[in-house]
C-alpha cells in the first residue's frame, strides 16, 4: 500500500509538469487508483474504542529494563570494578528519583547535559565499608558518581 501512495504522489507531481494531454492521462490513472487506496486505508483503521484504550495505557520503559534488571547491571559493574563477590555487596539504597538535569546530579567538568528533569534510579552500594554511589536514567544508562555529586532530596528522607 505504501508504494501505491508514493506512486500516486509521484504521478500527481508529474501531472503538473507535462502538457495538457499528458496531464489528463495522468489524472485518469490517479483517479482510477485512488479509490483502491482509500478502501485499504479505511479498512485497516482500528476500532475507535481500541485506539482510545491504547492511548490511555502507560508507555513501556524505553529499554524494557525493570528496576531489578538495572540494579543487577549495577551490581555486575561493581563486581567488575572492585573484584568483590556479589554476596559481599550490600544495597544500601535503591529508589526511583527525579534528577535535576541530564548529569544525574553528578556532573563531569567539560561535559554538557540536558537541562530537563530526568526520571531515574539512585542506587548506593557498600563494599567493605566503602559506599559506591550509582546514578541511572530511565533508559537504563548508569554511572558511578565518584566525586560525590549532589545528594538529591528523596521522598523517604
Amino acid at each position: 500500500m505504501r508504494y501505491r501512495v508514493v506512486t500516486i504522489a509521484a504521478l500527481l507531481l508529474l501531472a503538473g509538469c507535462g502538457d495538457a494531454g499528458e496531464s489528463a492521462d495522468t489524472m485518469a490513472l490517479v483517479e482510477s487508483t485512488a479509490p483502491a487506496v482509500r478502501e485499504t486505508v479505511t479498512s485497516t483503521m482500528p476500532d475507535p474504542e481500541v485506539a482510545e484504550l491504547a492511548v490511555e495505557r502507560a508507555p513501556e520503559p524505553a529499554t524494557g529494563e525493570t528496576e531489578g534488571d538495572l540494579v543487577a547491571s549495577i551490581l555486575a559493574d561493581a563486581v567488575a570494578r572492585t573484584g568483590a563477590a556479589e554476596e559481599e555487596i550490600a544495597v544500601i539504597r535503591s529508589e526511583p528519583i527525579v534528577w535535576n538535569d541530564g548529569s544525574l546530579g553528578c556532573p563531569v567538568q567539560g561535559e554538557s547535559y540536558t537541562m530537563a528533569l530526568v526520571d531515574g534510579l539512585w542506587v548506593v552500594l557498600e563494599i567493605d565499608g566503602v559506599e559506591y554511589d550509582y546514578r541511572a536514567n530511565d533508559r537504563g544508562v548508569f554511572r558511578l558518581c565518584e566525586d560525590g555529586g549532589s545528594r538529591p532530596s528523596s521522598p523517604t528522607e
